[in-house]
C-alpha cells in the first residue's frame, strides 16, 4: 500500500474506512505496514475520521498472526494524532453459514467441523456499515474500539437450534461431511474416531434441533441493543 496513492484517494473525505490486507503465512508486516501508509495518508490529507475493521479477543497477545498483527494495527491508529475508531468483529454470520445454506435449507444438516460445544461471538455483515453511517451521522470518532458482535456467544448445537426455528424444519449439526453418515446419533459416535471425513479428523456428537417457523430468533446489534433484527431479514423467504 503506497501512502501517497491512498492519501489522493482520501482527498477531501471526511471519514476513511480501513480494512488491511491479510499476510502469507502468519506475516504480520503486511497489516502493520498497510496501517502505516493509511495513517500517512490520512495525515497528508487531513482526514477527519478513520475507520478501522478488526477484531474481538486482542486486548492481549494471543499468538496467532492473523489477530496480533490487528492489535498492532489498532495500537498505531491510538498513537496516530489521528481521530479513530476501531470496529471489532467476531466470526461472521454469512461466512458460516452461507455455504451450508443449500443443504440446510434441502437436507436440514448445518456441517461444521469443530466440538458441537465450541461457542461463537457472530457478527452480521449488515451491521458494519450501518454502525459506521451511525458514527458518520453522529459526527464524531470513539477513539477506541467497539465490540459488533451479537451479545450472546452460541454453540455450534445454539445455531442449530436458531436454525431450526428459522426455517421451521428438523436441523442436525454435525462435525462430519454429509457424505459420510454412518455417524447419526450420540451413541454411535466416538470423539476422536477415524470416520474417514476429509473434512475433520474427529467425528464430533451430532446435535439436533427441531422447532416450529413461529418465531425466528433475534439477532441483536451490540451498538444499539434497544432494537433487534431477525435472522429471516438475512435467511428467510
Amino acid at each position: 500500500m503506497n501512502a501517497e496513492d491512498v492519501a489522493i484517494a482520501m482527498k477531501d473525505a471526511d471519514v476513511g474506512f480501513l480494512v488491511t490486507p491479510i499476510g502469507p503465512r502468519g506475516d504480520m508486516s503486511v497489516e502493520i505496514d498497510a496501517a502505516h501508509a493509511a495513517v500517512a495518508a490520512a495525515t497528508t490529507a487531513r482526514l477527519r475520521h478513520l475507520v478501522y475493521v478488526s477484531v474481538i479477543g486482542i486486548d492481549r497477545p494471543t499468538g496467532v498472526p492473523i489477530l496480533d498483527a490487528k492489535r498492532h494495527v489498532e495500537r498505531i491508529l491510538a498513537t496516530s494524532g489521528i481521530a479513530w475508531t476501531s470496529i471489532r468483529c467476531g466470526s461472521y454470520l454469512k461466512d458460516v453459514i452461507d455455504n451450508r445454506l443449500e443443504l440446510i435449507r434441502r437436507r436440514g444438516i448445518f456441517v461444521l467441523p469443530v466440538a458441537r460445544d465450541r461457542r461463537f461471538s457472530f457478527t452480521c455483515q449488515r451491521d458494519v456499515p450501518r454502525l459506521v453511517g451511525r458514527l458518520l451521522s453522529d459526527g464524531q470518532a470513539l477513539n477506541r474500539p467497539i465490540d459488533l458482535i451479537d451479545p450472546e456467544a452460541r454453540s455450534v448445537a445454539d445455531t442449530a437450534q436458531l436454525l431450526a426455528e428459522l426455517f421451521g424444519r428438523k436441523v442436525t449439526a454435525t462435525g462430519k461431511c454429509p457424505s459420510i453418515t454412518s455417524c447419526s446419533s450420540p451413541s454411535r459416535s466416538t470423539p476422536g474416531a477415524d470416520t474417514g471425513c476429509p473434512a475433520s479428523s474427529r467425528c464430533s456428537a451430532t446435535s439436533t434441533a427441531t422447532a416450529t417457523p413461529a418465531t425466528p430468533a433475534s439477532w441483536h446489534r451490540s451498538f444499539r441493543p434497544s432494537t433487534s433484527r431477525r435472522w429471516s431479514n438475512t435467511y428467510g423467504p
